[in-house]
């Protein structure tokens, strides 16, 4: 449609809308206007109607009264004067001021004296016949409880609707007691419905609820309420007021009708002002679409045609029309230079065009140049290192060789990820469609990086469910890819927890499958505005991830342009501190399936009662679905402790279990604790046994022999080697995977994790160092108090106990560890008590406080490692190296030989052991050697005990013999707080320390050198 169209069209449609819209807003907002006016005037109408009938029962309490309250009735009602009716009461008298009723009630109920008449002529009526409900004996019109007690209201006769009024009737003065009832009415005619709609201006109607030619306009005034209402219809606001009787029920609808002149006018209004307004409406958009057909239209459509020129032809020389001063001007001049500059840039891009050919043509052939160049060397690099490894090295040199080999494969991983992403880049990456079973890739994977995972404590699992159709059409190797490196950035990301691999499935119709592949880990997370960043080319979350721990940040986004190209979307979901879920969603063709599940045989395991212990939640999964997949009656317990009573109530209730799946590495009591304690109960003997290690820390064949354990396996397991194992143990053979021990696991000395309970800083370097030397975690109590907490809140397989701490020494930390030992019903921890007191009789105090083991201050790694022996369960090394002592002149403040000792434990690129620790005692022996002087200016025995016992300690530690001595004097006066000779010493150990100090010093300078 042309724009000079569209501009009629918009024009016409703003017309119409303009008239409909005011139309509409006349309609909306003044017409309502009328109606309430209307609505007003109709309640103020119904509001003088019932006025006016309020004035005729005033009318009737009046004539009452003249009656009720008067000494004459009084005595009649009395039977006091029996003429009372022939001389006051007169029919006639009433009929001309329009009393139609007269009833004198006495106070027992009975009617005195009644009379009725016919309001047209007068005559008297039957009064039994007339009142259709008696009046006495308890009505409303004949009871009255109190002296002013009157009643007025509406009366059904035979005859018509009443307006009665009744009051007790009372002496002159309106005293009592009361004597009876007066009750006076008139009849609401036809004159005196006339005479109302008179009265107030209004036609007014009386209905009767009994008359069935009014029952229509009657029924819903009387069905709803007693209140007004007021109905609509075309000519006519109808008010309908419905009427009750004295006793309650509904008798009559007073209705008035007003005619509806007020919205009439309204609407004469709104319809005169509409057709104005549609009138100016239709002169104004005319004129503007004239207006806009010369400015606007007629311009652009030569400017329009012009363009059409250029598209047609590819000329884009333009001659601008007749010059303008205004917008559109302005656009045909700028269109005029813009075509211009097109002309010159279109020659400019067709050169850059055959520059770029040319340029991805040269980059094509540099990738597969340099794919070749640069692999053939580092081919032969990694080769020649893996044969170097294998030939007779010492311990430095195989650490060198594994150190170029570990080398060698990031740098080819870099290169697989820049020749990847050029590929890509360059729209030569080929994605390839093959039958692949999702089950055996996945566990390939998972397999292949168990080492990584377990090297760091962490539990690596895979997650397929038992009934999944693994075979599908995909690309094995790029699919590969992009998993393992999920596995490998959250391995990396991750220190403690467990990494899971799950699949799910959800079938599309018989040909495919839509597979969700989700890599989960329990690492350090990723803040929500990082998210999408972390895909980018060369990013990781911040500059600090990055050097913490390392990468090139290709990895995601090659895996996420990888996923792109097979159809799905890479995702990550993630909260900081709790961990990441990476996952996308493939559409696949279903293939082959070749793993386990193909082959239906599962006669074997079918109806077998197998328990699994294994602490990790996400691996009983994994083994509850696939025993279940088996047909097998399996259950899943989380330690040694519930295992034993399933066991032993299972047997008991004559269920017992075929076989038991133990994991090897579980808090409190291990795989092989369970197993023994299973071996000591005689009904569980019969049971199988199956043991699952990784491959860092298996159980020797003594140890799986003398446990009667029929098999050991490694994680994680695929399915089908955990299948192939449980039918040979349960037909009762013995399944032992090898497990192959590397050099450095042959020469490490001991395992496991070690409490040290220690304040003296120096002394925390020292024993750090040499607890690392021999391959134990270590963690750092700095006082008695904190070592109870972490010994009843974490695990430890040994404690060394300093003796002497602050808020809480060695001594009364063991006893309190024992005592919570001993309630909670736990394993005693070994403990070590490490003191620099070396006397006769202090060892049998420390084993008597409940430690294990004793090691006198300062010792050595040797020592050290000899206690750790006796209480670990672990290998210790075969021979020790023992370092050659030098003699040294007994004039120097150092002790060599400690020196040397520090040296032994340095680690090969660690920073400076012996520099670090001299270091600290530098900083910290300065503060300790204040206190005790500060304590022998106050006198204060107390802390001179405690400043000299600590910097003896530290200055054992690093050599100095002779200042440890002399604190050790210093920290006997102070423990027999006697302080006699203590400044004399206190002179000398001044002295001492300054030669110290400079001796350190020097060392220092001489490691800096």
């Amino acid at each position: 449609m042309s724009l000079g169209k569209k501009i009629v069209v918009l024009f016409f449609v703003l017309g119409i809308s303009f008239s409909f819209g005011s139309f509409a807003a006349l309609r909306t907002a003044v017409y309502p206007a009328f109606e309430d006016f209307e609505r007003k005037s109709a309640e103020e109408t119904m509001e003088r109607v019932m006025q006016a009938l309020d004035d005729d029962f005033r009318a009737l309490e009046i004539m009452n009264k003249e009656y009720s309250i008067w000494d004459q009735t009084y005595a009649y009602v009395l039977g006091q004067r029996p003429g009372y009716p022939e001389e006051n009461l007169d029919p006639a008298g009433w009929h001309a001021l329009s009393i139609n009723l007269m009833l004198i009630i006495d106070a027992q109920g009975k009617l005195k004296y009644g009379s009725v008449a016919d309001p047209s002529t007068g005559n008297t009526m039957l009064l039994q016949v007339e009142l259709e409900r008696p009046l006495v004996q308890g009505g409303p019109l004949s009871t009255h409880e109190n002296l002013s007690d009157g009643v007025t209201g509406f009366l059904r006769t035979r005859s018509g609707i009443m307006q009665v009024a009744s009051y007790p009737i009372l002496t002159s003065n309106a005293t009592g007691p009361i004597g009876g009832s007066v009750v006076v009415g008139q009849f609401l005619t036809d004159e005196r419905i006339a005479g109302l709609s008179k009265r107030t201006s209004s036609n007014v109607s009386l209905h009767f609820a009994s008359n069935a030619e009014s029952i229509a306009i009657t029924q819903a005034s009387l069905e709803t309420s007693q209140s007004s209402r007021l109905e609509y219809t075309d000519d006519s606001l109808l008010g309908y007021q419905p009427l009750t009787d004295v006793f309650g029920d509904p008798v009559a609808v007073l209705m008035v009708d007003i005619p509806r002149r007020v919205t009439a006018i309204g609407l004469s209004t709104i319809s005169t002002a509409t057709t104005f307004l549609a009138s100016a409406s239709a002169i104004f958009v005319i004129s503007a679409w004239l207006f806009m057909q010369r400015l606007i239209v007629a311009p652009l459509k030569t400017l329009t045609s012009r363009i059409m020129h250029i598209r047609h032809t590819g000329d884009l020389r333009f001659e601008a029309a007749t010059p303008r001063s205004d917008e559109i001007g302005t656009l045909a001049e700028e269109f005029g230079v813009m075509t211009s500059k097109l002309a010159q840039a279109q020659e400019e891009l067709q050169d850059a065009r055959d520059d770029a050919l040319e340029m991805s043509r040269t980059k094509s052939e540099f990738l597969a140049r340099m794919s070749h160049e640069i692999r053939t060397p580092m081919n032969g690099v990694l080769g020649m290192t893996e044969l170097l490894r294998d030939t007779a090295l010492d311990s430095k040199q195989h650490r060198f060789a594994e150190t170029i080999y570990k080398s060698a494969e990031s740098l080819l991983e870099i290169i697989n990820d820049i020749l990847d992403f050029s590929k890509i880049e360059a729209g030569k990456l080929q994605l390839e469609s093959i039958d692949v079973d999702l089950r055996i890739l996945l566990e390939d994977i998972v397999n292949s990086m168990a080492d990584q995972a377990q090297s760091k404590g962490l539990e690596l699992t895979s997650v397929v469910p038992p009934k999944f159709h693994c075979g599908v059409q995909t690309d094995p190797v790029r699919l590969r890819q992009v998993i393992t490196n999920l596995i490998s950035n959250a391995i990396k990301f991750t220190e403690q927890g467990e990494v899971v691999v799950r699949l799910t499935t959800a079938e599309i119709d018989a040909e495919h499958l839509s597979v969700l592949f989700e890599v989960v880990d329990t690492g350090v997370g990723v803040a929500h505005d990082k998210q999408e960043l972390i895909f980018d080319l060369f990013t990781q979350e911040d500059g600090t991830t990055t050097r913490l721990y390392g990468g090139t940040g290709l990895g995601l986004s090659i895996s996420k342009q990888i996923v792109d190209l097979m159809g799905g979307e890479l995702k990550v979901e993630s909260t900081p501190g709790e961990g990441s879920t990476f996952s996308f969603a493939l559409t696949l063709k279903t293939g082959v399936e070749t793993g386990l599940a193909s082959t239906g045989i599962l006669q074997c395991v079918a109806g077998k009662h197998v328990l699994v212990v294994d602490d990790n939640a996400t691996n009983r999964e994994i083994l509850e679905h696939q025993l279940t997949s088996w047909r097998a009656r399996a259950n899943c317990v989380a330690s040694a402790e519930q295992a034993l009573e399933a066991l032993t109530s299972a047997a008991s209730g004559g269920r017992p279990y075929d076989l038991a799946i133990l994991d090897m590495n579980m808090p409190v009591t291990d795989g092989l604790g369970c197993a023994r304690a299973i071996r000591r109960d005689p009904g569980l003997l019969s049971l199988k046994l199956v043991i699952l290690s990784s491959v860092a820390m298996p159980a020797t064949d003594e140890m799986l022999q003398r446990l009667d354990i029929s098999g050991q396996l490694s994680k994680p397991i695929r399915q089908a080697e955990l299948y192939g194992s449980l039918m040979s143990v349960l037909g009762g053979n013995r399944v032992i995977q090898g497990f192959s021990t590397t050099e450095a696991q042959q020469v490490r000395a001991l395992t496991g994790r070690v409490l040290l309970a220690e304040d003296n800083p120096v002394n925390q370097a020292v024993a750090i160092a040499m607890l690392e030397a021999l391959n134990l975690t270590v963690d750092v109590a700095s006082n008695g108090r904190e070592a109870v907490e972490k010994s009843t809140s974490e695990n430890f397989d040994v404690i060394l106990m300093d003796c002497q701490m602050p808020f809480m020494d060695g001594f009364e930390a063991t006893e309190t560890i024992r005592r919570t030992e001993s309630e909670q019903k736990r394993m005693p921890v070994p403990i070590i008590a490490v003191t620099a007191n070396a006397l006769k009789g202090d060892r049998e105090t420390c084993l008597a406080a409940g430690m294990d083991e004793y090691l006198a201050k300062p010792y050595t790694s040797e020592q050290l490692r000899s206690v750790l022996t006796l209480l670990l369960p672990r290998d210790s090394f075969a021979a020790s190296t023992q370092s050659s002592v030098d003699t040294q002149s007994s004039n120097s403040p150092i002790d060599r030989n400690t020196l040397d000792v520090l040296s032994t434990l340095q680690r090969p690129g660690a920073p400076s052991l012996l520099r670090k620790v001299i270091d600290i005692y530098l900083k910290s022996s300065q503060e300790l050697k204040d206190k005790l002087v500060t304590a022998i200016d106050t006198a204060n025995a107390s802390l001179l005990r405690e400043s000299a016992h600590a910097l003896k300690s530290s200055s054992a530690n690093v050599g100095a013999t002779k200042l440890a001595s002399l604190c050790k004097r210093l920290e006997n006066l102070g423990r027999s707080d006697d302080l006699s000779e203590a400044t004399t010493i206190q002179k000398r150990m001044e002295k001492e320390y300054a030669r110290v100090v400079a001796a350190l010093e020097l060392e220092m300078s001489s490691e800096t050198t």
